[in-house]
């Protein structure tokens, strides 16, 4: 069973609303409408799952290797993100699968995407039919695009293909439309080539969980 990807998102009381930029707002409705992907998703898809999978087949040469990411932070009531000390990781392998510590604990982002762990894994299991929204259960579903986002959000490079994922939840509306219900919205920059193949080198992520109405929580990191 591939794993499905979980945050743990910092939680914050007493925070103020604010404007904030049109991608960083969620609650958006989506169409639950399962679409196939165009040829250049498809594409773009699949030179990160042949990454990820590259990847996947070094990791046990590569555990207690130490990786240093910048990274930023927005807590609910922010209008922006502010830089964080940088981190030292260290790449594990535990009974869940690879990870990232961070000294005792694990790191914000701790999942090593591989071909079996993480958010990726259930993208890259679908790759010979891609079709988004994935239906991950009854409530669920997952919706993903590696073309149709800002570069402000993610910059592709050539050595390098950024991916969106959004994660919502069913919703019937008050016209009694069923739509998915954006929560959580995220970022991966994958490395395409050696060094570091398979590995993200940019993550961004915005979610609502933990906060007030109108507000959300994001965290960035940067492979350095």
């Amino acid at each position: 069973m591939k794993a499905i990807l979980f945050f743990t998102v910092l939680i914050i009381s007493s925070c103020g609303k604010l404007e904030l930029p049109a991608d960083s707002q969620l609650n958006s409705l989506n169409s639950v409408e399962i679409i196939k992907l165009g040829s250049d998703e498809n594409l773009k898809i699949k030179e990160v799952c042949d990454a990820v999978q590259a990847k996947s087949l070094t990791l046990s040469s590569l555990v207690n290797t130490d990786y240093v990411f910048s990274g930023t932070v927005k807590n609910c009531g922010d209008s922006s993100f502010t830089n964080l000390p940088d981190s030292t990781v260290k790449l594990v392998n535990q009974t869940a699968g690879f990870k990232f510590n961070e000294g005792a604990n694990l790191f914000y982002f701790s999942e090593v995407e591989t071909s079996e762990v993480g958010v990726l894994s259930l993208i890259c299991d679908t790759l010979a039919d891609l079709k988004s929204p994935i239906v991950l259960d009854d409530t669920n579903y997952l919706y993903f695009t590696a073309t149709d986002f800002s570069s402000s959000d993610c910059l592709n490079q050539p050595d390098e293909r950024c991916v969106k994922i959004e994660r919502a939840i069913k919703t019937v509306t008050d016209e009694k439309v069923t739509k998915g219900r954006v929560h959580t919205r995220e970022w991966i920059k994958i490395r395409l080539e050696q060094p570091r193949i398979g590995f993200f080198t940019y993550r961004k992520l915005i979610s609502e969980a933990g906060c007030l109405e109108g507000e959300n929580f994001g965290r960035t990191a940067t492979l350095k």
